[in-house]
Parts: structure tokens; C-alpha cells; sequence
């Protein structure tokens, strides 16, 4: 099975930890040049091209900005028109547009989840077989911007083999009436399979154990803090940078996880290697 390109235009700043270091000269020749830098990252799944977009010119016009992003990802050889899209929140600003949940953020959230667990509590065989490795308490937060039913579906492919050893699982939403069909019947599927009662709220407070599950796919209400304790996994799937430094305030000892934390992660190792080189 081959590796999946990904296409990740992100903010140059970012990835070099460098800001308000531009020298004019710098300007001078980008309005010359057809081009952002550009360059191939990859891990032992993906393959992560990535195109550098300086932000510190605040004066940007959507038509040149567009330009140079679609320019500058042509010159990679390893781009053949078919990459999963992602586009750093910033870049989207400047572009006015909405921004949009990159489907790639699906499976990259299941490898992190996949690698923190067995990290807690062991192999995927161990937890399907014995269930009481897995965390006792799963907190699910939906968006209301993707179909419950594709949620539920991508949940319940991810949490499948950790169900036999979760004691208490809570669903917060907050969207149209016609969603409470659908969690209903999801939570009666539940209860049938592994005699999980789940328990399904409009925001609220709740009582959690230590060692929870929060698993976040973009819940547009106001994160359950007074949940989160030590020892608890927040895999916001959405990665929200509101969220993410709220987290990291507040939550010092919740382990933050998201698509786009790993994904900056594997680009700036890939850029130290290329500065490294010279």
C-alpha cells in the first residue's frame, strides 16, 4: 500500500519560528518570483508537500495569493493533481474563505489515537480481547458543520476495538432536533453490542473519571474544562487553535493531540533536515 500525499499549504512563520525578520530586498524579489518555497516531507505514511506562505505582508490580494500557492506546488514532482488538500486557518483568512474539515484529518486522527493508547494501555489485541485496558470514560464532541451519521460512522470505525472495555461513554451536540433520532439509535446500537449505556446531553456538566477520551470533531460550544483531569487524551480531530491553547493553559496535564499538530510536526522536521543540509 502506497504512502498518501498530502498537499499542505501552511504559514512560513510556523514552521521557522522566525517573525517580523523580512528585509524589504525580501519583497522586492517575491514580487519578481512566480513561486513560495516549497518542499517534500514524509513520515512512514505520508508523503507531505509543503508549500511556505510568508504572512508578515499584510497586504495580500486573494487573486496573486492563489496564484502563487497553485505556481508553487507544480514545481514538486511528487504532486500529481490527486493530493488531500489542507490549508493552514491563516491562509484561509487571507483567502476568505470558510474553512473546511480536511478529510486526510479522519485517518491521521485514528493513527494518533492508535499510537497514544497502546502507548497507555497496550496492544490493539490486548484491548479487543481484555477490555479493561481501554480508557474507562470516552467523551464524544460533534460539529454541527459534518452529518451525524458520517460522525457516528468514523466513530464508530475508530473506537470498534476499544468498546469492550469503556464504562461510560457521553455524546455532546448541539445542533438541530432532527439529530436526536440518529444519536438515539446509535446509543440503542451501543447498549445491544457491549451493554454500553451512553449517555446523550446538550452541553452541560457531567461527572468523568480520570483517564477520559475526549474525542473533538470541531463541537462548537464551550469545551467541558471542569472535565478535564489528569491523565485524560484531548484528540481535538478538527484542530482548533482556539482550542488548542486553551488546552495547554488551562490543562496542563491533558495530553493534546490533533491532525495538525502532527502534521506541523512531520513539515518542521522535514524543513530542519533541509536547513541542516544547507
Amino acid at each position: 500500500m502506497g504512502k498518501e500525499t498530502i498537499l499542505y499549504y501552511v504559514t512560513r512563520e510556523s514552521i521557522t519560528k522566525q517573525k517580523n525578520t523580512v528585509e524589504s530586498s525580501f519583497w522586492k524579489r517575491l514580487k519578481e518570483s512566480r513561486f513560495f518555497d516549497s518542499f517534500v516531507a514524509e513520515d512512514e505514511e505520508n508523503i507531505v508537500i509543503t508549500v511556505l506562505v510568508p504572512m508578515e505582508q499584510k497586504v495580500w490580494k486573494k487573486e496573486k495569493l492563489l496564484r502563487l500557492m497553485q505556481n508553487s506546488v507544480t514545481r514538486q514532482p511528487f504532486y500529481l493533481g490527486d493530493a488531500e488538500v489542507v490549508i493552514h486557518p491563516e491562509i484561509q483568512q487571507m483567502l476568505t474563505q470558510t474553512e473546511e474539515f480536511p478529510r486526510i484529518f479522519w485517518s491521521i486522527s485514528e493513527k494518533l489515537l492508535i499510537q497514544k493508547l497502546h502507548a497507555e494501555y497496550g496492544t490493539k489485541k490486548r484491548l479487543s480481547v481484555y477490555g479493561g485496558s481501554a480508557p474507562e470514560s470516552v467523551v464524544l464532541l460533534l460539529s454541527d458543520t459534518v452529518f451525524p451519521e458520517e460522525q457516528i460512522q468514523r466513530f464508530s470505525e475508530m473506537m470498534q476495538p476499544y468498546f469492550p472495555g469503556i464504562n461510560h461513554l457521553t455524546i455532546l451536540y448541539r445542533p438541530e432536533d432532527w439529530w436526536e433520532e440518529t444519536l438515539a439509535d446509535y446509543a440503542d446500537e451501543l447498549y445491544y453490542e457491549y451493554g454500553l449505556v451512553c449517555q446523550i446531553k446538550q452541553g452541560g456538566d457531567f461527572p468523568l473519571k480520570k483517564q477520559t477520551l475526549f474525542l473533538d470533531y470541531g463541537y462548537p460550544g464551550n469545551i467541558p474544562l471542569h472535565a478535564l483531569q489528569e491523565g485524560g487524551i484531548y484528540l481535538d480531530v478538527a484542530s482548533s487553535e482556539k482550542k488548542e491553547t486553551v488546552i495547554r493553559q488551562k490543562c496542563m496535564r491533558v495530553s493534546y493531540l490533533s491532525p495538525r499538530k502532527y502534521l506541523d510536526t512531520v513539515v518542521k522536521s522535514g524543513y530542519d533536515k533541509l536547513v541542516k543540509k544547507g
